[in-house]
């Protein structure tokens, strides 16, 4: 998001709002966030979009429920988890800013006995190729690395052929993948889905 034009990015305030906006639907108050350290400007909008769902719905993410671990990495997942975990009383969801953090919070929540998401809800940022694959499938927000490589490479032909781009600043829609683990009912994944990824 620093850099200089043209660039292409993701909408984080959309992906951050979009995540929160659904555990608030499934009902969830006491939401616990796991993330890195919000200096980077694309982590400070996706907080930027989890504060304005919920001061859309009313309510406040109180400091105690935020959970900052150094990266985006399984084991600061695991951390994360543990510290939202033994709070009195604990969050009935988590919103990790990535999915491997999610991951994390699986083997955290299957650590202490908890299953995901009867005991715990989950919602993550990513949709990484496993999701659809853990125990539970991970409900996620979509972030489409073809759709950004393909706009990319249309902006660099633009300037190899000395030609001004169409936009020098676009920012790319994201969206949720819901999956069994915020409590929504589990999907089939679709045969050509299964053959594309592997």
């Amino acid at each position: 998001p620093t850099a200089a034009d043209p660039v292409v990015l993701f909408d984080m305030k959309g992906a951050g709002r979009q995540a929160a906006a659904h555990l608030i639907e499934h009902g969830h108050e006491r939401i616990g966030v796991i993330t890195p350290p919000t200096g980077p400007p694309s982590v400070a909008d996706t907080h930027t979009g989890i504060h304005q769902a919920l001061s859309d719905a009313s309510l406040t993410l109180q400091p105690e429920y935020l959970a900052q671990v150094p990266d985006f990495a399984t084991p600061s997942g695991i951390d994360g988890a543990e510290h939202l975990l033994a709070l009195d009383p604990p969050p009935t969801a988590i919103l990790a800013l990535g999915d491997q953090l999610a991951i994390g919070v699986i083997h955290a929540a299957h650590s202490h006995g908890l299953t995901i998401p009867t005991d715990l809800a989950l919602v993550s940022i990513g949709d990484i190729a496993v999701a659809p694959y853990l125990d539970p499938p991970l409900t996620t927000v979509h972030q489409d690395a073809a759709a950004a490589g393909t706009a990319a490479t249309q902006v660099l032909l633009h300037l190899i052929n000395g030609e001004a781009p169409e936009a020098t600043r676009l920012s790319l829609p994201t969206h949720l993948i819901t999956r069994r683990s915020c409590g929504c009912p589990p999907e089939q994944i679709p045969s050509h889905q299964r053959r594309q990824e592997y």
